[in-house]
């Protein structure tokens, strides 16, 4: 930090302060300057706040005095904007604080190392954008003219959805972000909490284009356009002799600490509990009894290792490191879910062999390579034991997480050990995933070698072109998911395997321990086809994440359900499914292209569906497109299958 002010005490060697607890702490946005004495002036710091104070002309103005003696070095005065945590400010200061309303200010106050100017300011402001592309001439007179039509009344959102060139904020209506005050605000973000709210501000140039803000109020946009500063993060310190910082009593090499931390990172993605491992392990002591919980850590605020900024970047509960710092290795993992949903494209051998292997069970054994035709052999009774390509999720939601076949092996071994399937079968689950794990364990190596280069490149040929596309647009796609099938958002992160072969249907979603796991074939697909089986894939995730019969599928077998169709029916199933297909095509369509056709179309699953899909299509249509609410969509849904039963 610019200033030295006081911290609480930790015992932690990686954070401070440590905020344990379910949700992260209350923090105050706070502009503060600090007035020394002037050289052989003992006490003139006194005369030359109040001096300070006399000359403001607003509270504003106090901001901009901040700001600009953080900026500046100055032989008197320092300063620093921004929001704190509990504990990181001077108790003098948290103290004057905790009677002051947003824009007030407290007296000079004698504190650490000087005199304090302290005002409360606002946390956080809202805006909507309208960005016009380009730094030529036209592209300005463009801007200008839209920002004339909003400060004449004209509907920002409308105009937004109209002329702006940033089409996630676009779909938003306009809707761009929540900032957070920040120690040195700049562009937009500066822009934004200089305006008062409802005025429009701009044309704002920036290397990009144009921007046309208005400040709204925080509570007129999305909350999942907030700022991510806060994150839950649980650690493991592996330290060894002659480290930076480590404690004296760890005698281990460097070779042992790597091995080590090794060790537990493979246990960790079998499933080891991270907080047991860390009450054993961590070299933390002060975190060695919470199991290495670091408690929520604040960007920019907390004091932490650089390395955790990683966590705000990497999908919850997935595993970072061990990274090699100077004073050992660190494993570390996310706990929360983030503040929305988010869309994690993988590409991984292991899943793509698992995928590639179950589609080698239906074809010609005869034409497999020799020294993998006895495992395929084998491994058919499997698939003949299971008997629906649905039950292999019971096997399959245990891949999320493994990086090898003997990772997936560990993973098994926690099932039951047997599965009560429809129809009054009992499958020993364990004992064939059991085999499944083996089988897997011996394609590895011949996948490793002979498939998998040629798969890596064919998937990357295929995603590779829509990266861009999905970057900037795939959190607006995932928004609209949750909104068109009436969900709450679970703020998870949903992770979809892509692969080069998978068996029929193409792309599948499994419930995992952490929640969901998507499975999305590419031979076939390309462009907007294989855009929607993500987001069709997504679509199920995000399902999986809720709890009870709020979302839209479930509200319409209810609905069928009191109209007499059984809900283990395939009708009642295949409704259900149509709506994914049409919601999927749709948000496509919405949010990428215009033109796409409906997948359902495309690969025939329409047809399949038969009079499910019928029935759905156009009033689910209707409903997503505003024309009808989603009770009269459902309304007709039911209508139309009770026809057709007739």
């Amino acid at each position: 930090m610019p200033i030295a002010l006081a911290l609480l005490l930790q015992t932690s060697v990686l954070v401070a302060p440590l905020h344990l607890g379910e949700a992260p702490p209350d923090t105050r946005a706070v502009a503060a300057v600090r007035v020394l004495d002037e050289p052989e002036r003992p006490g003139s710091a006194q005369a030359a706040a109040r001096q300070l104070l006399a000359g403001l002309r607003s509270a504003r103005d106090f901001v901009e005095l901040a700001q600009a003696s953080a900026l500046r070095r100055h032989t008197t005065r320092t300063g620093v904007v921004g929001i704190f945590p509990p504990g990181l400010l001077a108790p003098e200061i948290e103290s004057a604080l905790a009677g002051l309303s947003v824009g007030g200010m407290a007296p000079p106050i004698e504190g650490p190392g000087g005199v304090w100017l302290v005002q409360r300011i606002e946390a956080e402001a809202a805006c909507r954008q309208i960005f016009i592309s380009g730094s030529s001439d036209a592209a300005r007179a463009q801007a200008e003219k839209v920002a004339a039509l909003a400060r004449g009344g004209g509907d920002f959102a409308e105009l937004a959805r109209e002329h702006s060139a940033d089409r996630a904020s676009a779909l938003r209506g306009g809707d761009f972000a929540i900032f957070e005050r920040g120690a040195h605000d700049s562009g937009l973000r500066a822009a934004t909490f200089a305006a008062s709210v409802g005025e429009i501000v701009g044309p704002l140039a920036t290397p990009l284009g144009y921007h046309v803000l208005q400040r709204v109020g925080v509570e007129a946009v999305d909350p999942r356009l907030r700022d991510d500063a806060w994150a839950h993060v649980r650690a493991i310190w592996i330290s060894y002799d002659g480290a930076a910082g480590a404690p004296p009593q760890v005698e281990r090499t460097f070779d042992a600490a790597e091995a080590l931390a090794a060790e537990l990172a493979t246990r960790l993605r079998r499933g080891a509990d991270m907080a047991a491992l860390a009450r054993e392990h961590t070299d933390d002591a002060g975190l060695r009894e919470v199991g290495g919980d670091c408690g929520w850590v604040r960007r920019g605020a907390t004091r932490m290792p650089e390395l955790f900024d990683r966590a705000f970047v990497t999908p919850p509960g997935v595993l970072i490191g061990p990274v090699a710092t100077n004073s050992g290795f660190l494993l570390l993992r996310r706990e929360d879910r983030g503040p929305r949903s988010r869309l994690d494209l993988r590409i991984e051998p292991l899943v793509d062999l698992e995928q590639w292997a179950r589609t080698l069970l239906s074809g010609d054994v005869e034409q497999l390579p020799e020294s993998i035709r006895s495992a395929v052999v084998a491994a058919r009774e499997i698939e003949t034991a299971l008997g629906s390509p649905l039950l292999w999720s019971l096997i399959e939601g245990r891949l999320s997480g493994c990086a090898t076949a003997e990772d997936f092996a560990a993973r098994v071994e926690s099932l039951p050990e047997r599965f009560d399937a429809p129809g009054g079968r009992a499958l020993e689950l364990r004992s064939l995933a059991q085999r499944w794990a083996a089988t897997m364990k011996e394609l590895e190596s011949f996948h490793a070698q002979k498939v998998w280069p040629e798969h890596e490149r064919e998937i990357e040929a295929r995603v590779g072109p829509l990266r861009v596309q999905l970057g900037a647009l795939a959190p607006v796609a995932l928004e609209l998911s949750v909104d068109a099938l009436g969900l709450t958002d679970p703020r998870a992160s949903v992770p979809v395997y892509l692969v080069a072969r998978a068996p029929w249907p193409g792309a599948i979603t499994h419930r995992t321990r952490e929640g969901a796991m998507c499975c999305v074939g590419t031979e076939k697909r390309e462009g907007s086809a294989l855009l929607e089986a993500i987001v069709h894939e997504a679509c199920h995730a995000l399902e999986a994440f809720e709890s009870g019969p709020r979302g839209a599928s479930a509200r319409l077998r209810a609905a069928l359900a009191a109209a007499g169709v059984d809900p283990q029916s395939k009708l009642s199933r295949d409704a259900a499914h149509a709506v994914v297909f049409v919601t999927g095509a749709w948000i496509v369509r919405r949010v990428f292209d215009a033109e796409h056709r409906d997948l359902g179309e495309l690969e025939g699953m329409y047809e399949r569906l038969g009079a499910a899909a019928q029935a759905v299509r156009a009033p689910w249509n209707e409903h997503l497109d505003g024309r009808i609410d989603l009770e009269q969509a459902i309304a007709r849904v039911v209508a139309a299958l009770g026809a057709s039963q007739r």
